[in-house]
């Protein structure tokens, strides 16, 4: 088998295993310290990472970006096990929500350093689309699995850590075993790429295009608040707006995988954000059920695509050094983003109906595109 599929089943077996930790981590939190203490611990997590960020830097341009994953994977589930050895102890799950949250910070910023040194330069839209729908599938078996086994019986929950703990492992094996750096050397690139002004203007294509994403993750917080006071639905409706929003995104990384995005990452990027943009509008104005599970299928399409194209411009345009300081500076600046908006949102709650929404998320994609006409001068590939 290819090193690159290799690749691919580590990324979805450790994806459904950490998938699985971050339902019932957070699900545990809130039935013990509430909603409000939860976010409160994502703040603090990320100012740890905020504090040590010149190290992480440097960790992750000295190591390996294999070695940092399977490092980070092993870590992970050997901080799970102490789950499975103090069960009643519901304290210990603080650490482990920080802990996931460094995980999925450093597995990301180290997935897209490997994607560079194992994929070709004319594949990596290919590739960022095959991860694309790796990343959704993952996600959708690892919530659908939490949420029924703890459905099943709550008393299940270390067989569920057991089980992530494993998958973690094994994933971390294949890795280290498996997959090797085809791609010793950096290629070389143009020189203006190594330039801290060219960095600016491409952290500001990279942020906008993450417009979208910081729109679905707020609609994390928006969704079950709207269905239940505007719609007035039961939740199942929430479950079936995952799916909706699940096979979106798989079509965009069917779309990313065909090399559609190829060549014209920044125009996808620019349609990407109108498309979000203009399926919040329509909701808005016409709250309909049918339109609520239509949208949930757009915001999974555009978001796949925009993520798929920033990150294919990055890697066209970065060496390897480069790009992992880049990846791993933008992907805090969009953690910083999302929790300041999370919080501006949460307080917004108070004194503006929840039926204005999803203007707060048209006026988040709007500036997402304004930022990306700002970095788009000599930064894109003509």
């Amino acid at each position: 088998m290819p090193v690159i599929s290799y690749f691919i089943l580590s990324n979805l077996i450790s994806s459904i295993s950490i998938g699985v930790v971050l339902v019932i981590v957070p699900w545990t939190l809130v039935s013990f310290v509430g909603s409000q203490a939860l976010i409160y611990i994502n703040i603090i997590s990320l100012g740890f990472l905020l504090i040590f960020r010149k190290q992480i830097y440097m960790l992750l341009n000295t190591v390996p970006a294999r070695n940092v994953m399977a490092a980070n994977m092993v870590i992970t589930s050997t901080a799970l096990s102490l789950l499975l050895f103090f069960p009643g102890n519901k304290l210990l799950f603080i650490p482990m929500m920080f802990i996931s949250q460094f995980y999925i910070y450093f597995y990301y910023v180290s997935r897209g350093i490997l994607t560079k040194e194992l994929v070709t330069d004319a594949n990596y839209g290919k590739y960022n689309g095959i991860l694309e729908i790796e990343n959704q599938a993952s996600a959708f078996i690892a919530g659908g699995l939490a949420a029924y086994l703890v459905g099943q019986d709550q008393e299940r929950l270390n067989e569920i850590i057991a089980l992530s703990m494993s998958g973690l492992m094994t994933s971390a094996l294949v890795l280290v075993t498996k997959v090797k750096s085809a791609q010793t050397e950096d290629l070389p690139v143009n020189d203006a790429a190594m330039t801290h002004s060219f960095q600016i203007k491409l952290s500001f294509i990279a942020i906008g295009a993450s417009a979208t994403f910081i729109c679905v993750k707020l609609l994390d917080v928006i969704n079950p608040i709207y269905v239940v006071d505007v719609l007035q639905r039961s939740p199942e409706v929430l479950a079936i707006s995952g799916i909706f929003y699940t096979i979106g995104a798989i079509c965009a990384g069917l779309l990313g995988a065909t090399q559609v995005v190829k060549a014209r990452e920044f125009d996808v990027i620019i349609l990407s954000l109108a498309g979000f943009l203009s399926f919040c509008l329509i909701f808005t104005l016409y709250p309909r059920i049918e339109l609520f599970y239509a949208s949930w299928c757009a915001w999974g399409l555009f978001n796949g695509l925009s993520r798929i194209a920033w990150q294919t411009i990055a890697m066209n345009v970065l060496d390897k050094a480069a790009l992992s300081k880049f990846f791993a500076g933008v992907t805090m600046m969009i953690d910083i983003i999302r929790i300041n908006l999370l919080l501006i949102y949460s307080l917004a709650i108070k004194y503006f109906s929840p039926e204005l929404s999803f203007l707060y998320l048209s006026a988040i994609c709007i500036i997402g595109t304004s930022l990306c006409l700002a970095g788009q001068k000599k930064t894109v590939r003509s």
